[in-house]
């Protein structure tokens, strides 16, 4: 796995924010610029990073697309960042 590209995704406070607010809960887009009052087709683009990184899943029902963490891949992530810098 390259380490760096979710790094690079986490790198921005405000893609932390949306995987905090989809850490729990799946939500669709509307639900989560409600809770970072961000528009739309800003939550829009950096969902579009967070997925491209694989941090959250995207599944689709009906014309809503529900988002949440993907909890294997932040789990592989903290297990790499373990591994390189050998932390117990």
């Amino acid at each position: 796995m390259d380490i760096c590209i979710p790094f690079k995704a986490l790198g921005d406070p405000v893609r932390v924010s949306i995987l905090k607010a989809v850490c729990c809960e799946r939500l669709c887009v509307g639900d989560i610029v409600a809770r970072v009052n961000l528009s739309q087709p800003a939550v829009s683009h950096h969902l579009r990073i967070l997925r491209e990184a694989g941090l959250v899943t995207a599944e689709k029902h009906g014309t809503t697309v529900y988002y949440a963490i993907d909890k294997d891949k932040v789990n592989s992530v903290c297990c790499c960042v373990r591994d390189e810098f050998e932390v117990e």
